[in-house]
This record gives C-alpha cells, sequence and structure tokens, in this order.
C-alpha cells in the first residue's frame, strides 16, 4: 500500500511541473501531503511506533488541511490565477522533471534510505517551480513541495524528538504564513503577483 501512495506522489510531481494553473498546483501538492499522511498513518500501523503517529496527526492539520485552505484563500485575492508566460515551458518542465526523476532512481538504487527516490525528485520539481515560474504564490507552492521532500526524507531518518517534530512544524507554518501576507500586500500595492515586476523597483 505504500508503494502505491509512493507511486502517486511521483506522478503528481510529474504533473505540478508542468501545469500552469495555481488551483491545479494547490490540488497537486494537498495530493502529496495526503500521501505522506498515509505512510507515516501505514509506517505508525505497522510498526506501532508513536513517533510515526505525531508525524502523521501534525501532516494532517498542518499540510493536508491548513497550508491548503490558506493557498486558497491566497488565490482568490490574486486576479490572474493562470502562469501566463513561465520561465520554463511545460515541455521543459516535463522533460527536466522526467530527467530529474531518473536520475534520482539512478542515485537512489545504491542507498538503503527509504524514500530516498521520491524525496530527492520532490525537492527538484519544487526547485523548479521556484526557479521556472514567476508568480509568488507559484513560487510559494514550490518551497512547499521542497518542504514535502523533506518531510519525506525525515521519514526514512532516525526519530525525532515530539519537541522538535512540533517545533519544524510550527516555524514551517509561520514561514508560509509570512509569506501568504506577503505575497497579499505584493497583489494589493501592484495588482499583480508577477515577481519580474519587483526587479524593477527603485529607492
Amino acid at each position: 500500500m505504500t508503494d502505491f501512495f509512493l507511486a502517486v506522489i511521483l506522478i503528481s510531481a510529474i504533473l505540478m511541473s508542468g501545469v500552469r494553473r495555481v488551483k491545479l498546483l494547490i490540488s497537486g501538492y494537498t495530493v502529496q501531503a495526503f500521501c505522506i499522511f498515509a505512510i507515516s498513518f501505514l509506517t505508525a500501523f505497522r510498526t506501532n511506533d508513536k513517533h510515526y503517529y505525531v508525524i502523521a496527526i501534525m501532516t494532517l492539520l498542518a499540510k493536508v488541511i491548513i497550508v491548503p485552505l490558506i493557498l486558497t484563500h491566497s488565490l482568490r485575492k490574486i486576479k490572474t490565477r493562470i502562469e501566463l508566460t513561465p520561465i520554463l515551458n511545460s515541455f521543459w518542465s516535463y522533460t527536466l522533471t522526467i530527467i530529474s526523476i531518473a536520475l534520482a532512481s539512478y542515485v537512489s538504487s545504491a542507498s538503503n534510505i527509504l524514500y530516498i527516490k521520491e524525496a530527492i525528485s520532490l525537492s527538484i520539481v519544487g526547485s523548479l517551480l521556484l526557479i521556472g515560474r514567476r508568480k509568488a504564490l507559484s513560487q510559494m507552492i514550490g518551497f512547499l513541495v521542497i518542504e514535502n521532500g523533506l518531510m519525506l526524507f525525515e521519514l526514512s531518518l532516525i526519530k525525532l524528538s515530539f519537541l522538535i517534530e512540533f517545533a519544524i512544524v510550527v516555524e514551517a507554518i509561520i514561514l508560509f504564513i509570512i509569506m501568504a501576507i506577503v505575497i497579499g500586500n505584493i497583489n494589493a500595492a501592484f495588482d499583480t503577483t508577477n515577481t519580474d515586476y519587483l526587479s524593477d523597483l527603485k529607492e
């Protein structure tokens, strides 16, 4: 069952890399977050380890519920909800993503770390969204996809204490809220969230 959710994560990552509608990016992120929640819960059920139950609950609350709600609220404030002129078009985005996943599979084949292929793939796709999109909201989703990759990587490593896990999630939510507020202010001030316009600002 875990393999099914890992496959869904990879498929959603590939699809997200080329779509231009911000709403679809939000949906893709939410699907990934739910899959990470499911993997955490299944691992907790299989091992009877409270550590994974904690991760599952925090992932469900923060990444599956709270973050998508804030993203959707931010999207309602934006007039243009489609990436009309991304830096990387769909063809190159899909091509680079598929090549990256293939390289991640090759590199991870020699590693015993669980979920390393998916973690690397999400980090790469998130980076492509950061550098290949012009809208601040799309770039923020790229940051969140990278964070999904880090979460998968965490699941495969040694246990963290509850306080450390809680602190990581809270810090991510605070940074996300700050970014959402900044995007809202940018849109209110300049009537756009295209970050290219910010380079024209002068003192």
